[in-house]
């Protein structure tokens, strides 16, 4: 790849030369105005998928208009949401479809790849420039109408370097999207099999091959002890790394200490590691998490369970599992939130602790496995954020 001029990208393919010429959003693309019919599918912009079926949202939308209102859209637009363009809201129509006519539907002009441009708006560089050219009071109110898009000046290449660029992206994509699928089946997998093993339609053998124990009914508090979170005032932690991490909340459940928001000296009521932390009142009550960082102090928001004869790991997926059981709980009492005696008193049925480290041991390699791939995507993601930082002027 070729050395940056002025107006040329970082990183090029070296069979093109020159500098990109500087466009106008006007030049490079018009905005369709076509009414749509009721022969034609419904889509609606997302944060994250870009254009898709309306009725594969599961959400409630609030865009929906009669099929003489919304906006005709040709397969190759790329369709924005004016009021969240600034947040990365377009996509690539697929094929003809109606969209809101709260969105802006874009048609390219001659010598205008369309998935160069995809890849190039959902970069940092655009996103500013669809911000400072959105008009609003506020965050929420900002709209980016075509007349102000229209006004955005960008870098192209010419169409061949524009297809090079796009198919080399595309190719990236491909590779996250197929590690995001391998993902999505491993856990489904575990999902299933811990359907099976909990139900006890699938049973561990011990290294003779000789069948365990049956499975016994015990209480929470016969296999755990509970130990109860301490509300700490504003002036009691910050957010300066001191002391120990403290969690007043299952938004700061994480397991890595870069990502801990909130740290306190205040060292009483703490989680250590292998404890399983359970979200006791408001929202996210159920909500758990097995502990990794060595000792976190809990807010009374949570609880923190200590296995003392239960393997963690296995305790953890039972608990998991069931997390359903404890919003119900929750929600069924005149005060909604778990109670120490609601989780002490909680039913389950246990093996014995040699076949709890058999499952435990099993669920752990699935477990290394699905965050294996979590790993390859995260590094996937960088990569293409480095990508498309690099290959656009």
């Amino acid at each position: 790849m070729t050395k940056p001029t002025k107006n040329t990208p970082c990183l090029r393919f070296p069979e093109f030369r020159g500098q990109w010429k500087e466009k106008k959003g006007k030049e490079l693309f018009q905005n369709r105005r076509e009414k749509g019919n009721e022969t034609l599918p419904i889509y609606s912009v997302t944060m994250d998928r870009g254009l898709v079926p309306r009725n594969s949202l599961d959400r409630k939308m609030d865009d929906v208009a009669e099929a003489g209102d919304n906006l005709g859209v040709k397969a190759g637009d790329i369709v924005y949401n004016m009021m969240r363009m600034w947040q990365g809201a377009f996509g690539l129509a697929m094929q003809d479809c109606m969209v809101s006519p709260a969105y802006v539907a874009l048609v390219p002009d001659e010598g205008v790849n369309t998935d160069f441009f995809v890849q190039m708006f959902a970069r940092k560089r655009s996103l500013y420039l669809f911000t400072s050219y959105s008009y609003g009071l506020t965050s929420d109110r900002l709209r980016l109408y075509f007349k102000d898009f229209a006004a955005i000046k960008l870098h192209v290449p010419s169409l061949p370097e524009q297809q090079k660029i796009a198919d080399f992206l595309s190719a990236v994509d491909r590779k996250i999207e197929q590690l995001a699928r391998r993902k999505a089946l491993l856990e489904e997998y575990k999902k299933g099999v811990m359907q099976k093993i909990f139900s006890q339609k699938l049973r561990f053998k011990d290294e003779n091959g000789k069948s365990y124990p049956k499975w016994e009914e015990q209480r929470l508090g016969e296999v755990a002890e509970l130990i109860s979170g301490l509300h700490l005032s504003p002036e009691q932690y910050g957010s300066k790394r001191f002391g120990i991490p403290y969690f007043s909340g299952p938004s700061d459940f994480t397991n890595h200490d870069q990502a801990v928001a909130k740290w306190t000296g205040n060292c009483k009521n703490a989680g250590v590691k292998g404890d399983i932390l359970i979200t006791v009142k408001g929202s996210g009550v159920g909500t758990l998490l097995q502990l990794g960082i060595e000792k976190v102090a809990i807010g009374r928001q949570l609880m923190a369970i200590r296995p003392v004869n239960a393997i963690t790991v296995m305790l953890y997926q039972f608990l998991l599992l069931h997390k359903n059981s404890f919003e119900a709980l929750a929600s069924g009492n005149m005060i909604p939130g778990l109670s120490r005696s609601d989780i002490l008193g909680f039913k389950l049925n246990l093996p014995s602790l040699p076949e709890q480290q058999k499952i435990a041991d099993f669920l752990s390699a699935l477990d290394a496995k699905i965050e294996k791939v979590a790993a390859q995507i995260e590094k996937s993601r960088e990569f293409k954020k480095g990508l498309l930082q690099q290959m656009f002027a």
